[in-house]
């Protein structure tokens, strides 16, 4: 056999190149599409993941949408929908705002009910029978969000705190020790639950506001925690004159001057008789019309409520739902609140405005201030060791007066002018107090006015949180 020659072996194995040149670029392509097809799966695995993303942020959003308005709504009110029907459940749960709910790229809608397993057809989540009712001031928040075809459900318990209780120990509660209350002018406290006037800047009789229908709970006009000197040294004089005629209408039987004489002074009373001088020593008790005399006063002052320590008509002396600590600290945490306004003594007295009916706010003052002129506000104001009220003087919502100077007792002023309260005063603090309200005040109780003032107060917390239902 003739021998190969090398150009000869190099010809006959040239077609073996060509089969792996082929191999090689059947496996490059393969290995491009394989990528090419992998970065695709990669661009909608990350472009869907990218929308169920948006898809749980607008779901969040949709969350903090509705804690922040169920700050200001009773959870029952929500339950039972805009229709206030538990059996009509087409809206229980629904808040109109929060329904597919336009937020960035996508959308929310959000159930709210009383458990977590049905949050589309409600269920009792705290055993009071109410499938649409709320009694331990807790509820479950669902929200759908959707970006696209992504949707992304999350659910949150949560808790709401009223920090204003709706129900305070009176429409003037005094917590401090040793304080002294002069009800020796014209004063009106009411402790029975006013509607609020129709108009927030109503002045005068206008200011009234109504008790009917009557609603929520009646409260006492005064409530102390502590023993209260009462102050009425004005109301002598009074005796002097018709609370005398009241005490000298014994007297009137034995003649028809002697309420004049009666009432110029004992030694007309002894120019009639001895008996007369008798009904004379009823005028002395008439005179222990102090306590007569504030009797007198009390026809201002109305409520409910008495306990055993004390009672006396609607001035109640006992054991507070919240005593003097909780008022301090409750002070203290709403100084400190982001929303809160702060003024100086010098910058409060130029104001005319501190809050609306509508936007109500959280002022507080950290010095002895007079207000005067004519000045409207809403919300929770705090003043710090006493605050006079002259001029015209309308608030609605909770006035809370801290005692803490050692150097003199705080005095709160109601002495001159035409002020006006809807709500609650509160005075606490570590020092003894002096309440003033020997001018005209008029101080009613409102849980309306207080509920307005609490969605500057109200935490909503939220207890457990979940996603993937």
């Amino acid at each position: 056999m003739a021998a190969r020659t090398r150009a000869s072996i190099v010809k006959e194995q040239g077609g073996y190149v060509l089969v792996i040149s082929l191999l090689i670029l059947v496996l490059l392509t393969l290995t491009a599409v394989y990528a090419a097809y992998q970065s695709a799966t990669e661009m909608r695995v990350a472009a869907n993941y990218k929308l169920k993303l948006q898809a749980f942020y607008v779901a969040e959003a949709g969350i903090e949408h509705t804690k922040s308005l169920l700050r200001k709504k009773s959870f029952n009110d929500v339950l039972e929908g805009a229709d206030d029907d538990k059996d009509s459940a087409s809206d229980n749960g629904r808040l109109a705002e929060l329904q597919n709910r336009t937020f960035s790229n996508g959308s929310y809608t959000v159930h709210i009910t009383d458990c977590p397993m049905d949050y589309l057809n409600g269920c009792d989540g705290d055993g009071d029978g109410e499938v649409w009712g709320d009694s331990n001031n807790r509820v479950f928040v669902t929200s759908i969000g959707r970006v696209g075809s992504a949707v992304k459900i999350i659910q949150v318990e949560i808790e709401k705190e009223d920090l204003v209780p709706l129900v305070p120990d009176g429409a003037v509660g005094v917590y401090t020790e040793s304080p002294v209350v002069d009800l020796s002018g014209s004063a009106t406290i009411s402790g029975i639950n006013h509607h609020l006037p129709d108009s927030f800047n109503c002045k005068g009789s206008s200011c009234d506001g109504t008790t009917t229908p009557p609603y929520g709970s009646n409260i006492p006009g005064i409530f102390s925690e502590n023993a209260v000197s009462m102050d009425t040294n004005s109301g002598n004089s009074g005796n002097s004159g018709n609370s005398g005629n009241s005490g000298n209408s014994g007297n009137s039987g034995n003649s028809g001057n002697s309420g004049n004489s009666g009432n110029s002074g004992n030694s007309g009373n002894s120019g009639n008789s001895g008996n007369s001088g008798n009904s004379g020593n009823s005028g002395n008790s008439g005179n222990s019309g102090n306590s007569g005399n504030s009797g007198k006063k009390k026809n201002n002052i109305d409520g409910n409520g008495c306990t055993e320590e004390y009672c006396d008509d609607s001035i109640v002396v006992g054991i507070p739902k919240y005593d003097n600590q909780y008022w301090i600290d409750l002070a203290n945490r709403l100084m400190t609140m982001e929303n809160t306004v702060t003024y100086s003594a010098a910058d409060a007295k130029g104001k005319s405005a501190l809050g609306t009916r509508d936007e109500p706010q959280v002022t507080y003052i950290s010095e002895k201030v007079t207000f005067s002129g004519s000045l409207d506000g809403a919300g929770i104001l705090i003043v710090t060791d006493g605050v006079h009220f002259t001029g015209n003087f309308h608030f609605e919502g909770v006035i809370i007066v801290l005692s803490n100077s050692d150097d003199e007792d705080a005095e709160i002023s109601w002495a001159s002018g035409t002020p006006d309260l809807f709500g609650t005063l509160i005075v606490a603090g570590t020092e003894p107090a002096t309440i003033d309200l020997s001018g005209n005040p008029s101080i009613k109780y409102s849980s309306t006015a207080i509920e307005n003032a609490n969605q500057l107060s109200t935490v909503v917390t939220t207890l457990s949180w979940r996603d993937n239902l």
